[in-house]
Order: structure tokens, then sequence, then C-alpha cells
């Protein structure tokens, strides 16, 4: 299951998280991995601790009461932004035991510039749908749900950022 919510934050609050994330400081590598980087596969992260949240603003901000049902007043597990750019290369995944809340940061975003969130079918193989990359947009996915993100496209100007929180089942 998966579920998109859109106009979640007032526009002067993601103006704030978006310089929030824009401000962080970035690693090299997977947040959730711990191996040799080649060439070709560097990322960009930043894990957050349970203060840059609440510096962030996010949780005291959020303005849809369906999401704040969801997310059923947990704590998440581990926080972290990751940051696209053109030629990154992103792998299928799903997170066990976890559900996720991914936060499109970025305060102005065209299509041309892609950047999607593709899920999956749940056998993995087959693309069941992509999620426009929006300003401000919000998207839960329950716990097992195979996705991978799709890296801005060469003529897009801007970096792609998406906050991600992961709470236990």
């Amino acid at each position: 299951m998966y579920r998109i919510f859109d106009d979640v934050f007032h526009v002067a609050d993601r103006d704030y998280m978006y310089n929030f994330v824009k401000n962080s400081l970035y690693k090299v590598g997977w947040a959730d991995r711990d191996e040799a980087i080649p060439a070709l596969h560097r990322n960009l992260y930043s894990d957050y601790s349970e203060e840059d949240l609440s510096n962030m603003k996010f949780m005291e901000t959020i303005q849809s009461e369906t999401l704040i049902e969801l997310i059923d007043g947990r704590k998440p597990e581990r926080v972290v932004v990751n940051l696209s750019q053109p030629g990154n290369v992103y792998y299928q995944h799903s997170h066990y035991g976890e559900e996720s809340l991914v936060y499109y940061a970025n305060i102005r975003w065209l299509h041309e510039w892609a950047g999607e969130t593709i899920i999956y079918k749940e056998d993995g193989e087959e693309v069941e749908t992509a999620i426009t990359m929006k300003p401000g947009r919000v998207l839960w996915l329950g716990e097992g749900i195979p996705h991978s993100l799709r890296p801005p496209s060469l003529v897009c100007p801007d970096l792609r950022f998406t906050l991600a929180m992961f709470f236990k089942k």
C-alpha cells in the first residue's frame, strides 16, 4: 500500500524545510549500506538526528490528519535526506518491518527534470506506477513495497532532495 499526499505543509514551512535540507552536511555513499562505492554509483546523503528533525520542524507543521494518523505517534527509527543529481544510479529495494515516509523537499520542479519514484509490482519485476516528483509532496510506503527512484535528467539545473523517515511496523 502506498499513499500520496499533496499540500501537507504551508508554503512558508516548505521554504524553511528546503533551506534546512539544502544546507545539511552530506556524506558520500549509502545511508543503509556499508560498502565500497564505485565511481559510477556515488550518492550523497545526510543522516538526521532527532535534534535535526526537531530543528527542521517537520512533524510539528504537518497539516494532514490522515498522514498524522498513519504516523500514529511513532518516532522514526531513522531519518535520512538523499541528494540526487543527474547520472546517479539507484536500485530497486524495499523496507521490511518498516513503513516509510518520503518528503519531496524541493520548492521548484519541472516534469522534464524526471526524478520520479518508481513503485514496482509485488514481484519486483514490473513497474506498477511512477510517482511524480512534486514540490512538497509526501509519499507513504507500507512495509515491503518495492521501489526505487529515478535521478534527475541531464537538463535539470537543481539537485533533487528527498527526506525519508522509517517507522517500525
